[in-house]
């Protein structure tokens, strides 16, 4: 869109590129979702204690506008993550993060 002012007495242009610029910044936020997303999986699948592999190969990601679930759809996967009152807690997801952070930290810092 352009609009045309006058300034001092002097015809101005001005062209509104805000459409474009955020489809870009919508573009690079994805982008960059999608790459904290796979390091994370990444790492949650190696920490994931493993009986049969199927918890293992349960772990994906999803990418939403502006957010990344990262888990299993799997029902008992909270139980293993959390623990509960008769089985010790054998976090991977939450690890995963936290190792991940300096690493996380220059994707979205452009480091």
């Amino acid at each position: 869109e352009y609009y045309s002012h006058l300034v001092n007495n002097m015809p101005v242009k001005i062209t509104d590129n805000s459409k474009e610029f955020f489809s870009l910044m919508d573009r690079e936020i994805e982008d960059k979702l999608t790459q904290s997303a796979v390091i994370v999986e990444r790492k949650a699948k190696e920490l994931c204690p493993v009986a049969t592999g199927t918890l293992k190969r349960s772990i994906n990601s999803i990418i939403e506008k502006y957010r990344a679930i990262i888990g299993s759809a799997l029902k008992y996967a909270p139980f293993v993550e959390m623990g509960t009152s008769r089985m010790r807690a054998q976090p991977y997801l939450r690890p995963a993060l936290l190792s991940l952070k300096n690493q996380l930290n220059k994707i979205w810092n452009n480091k």
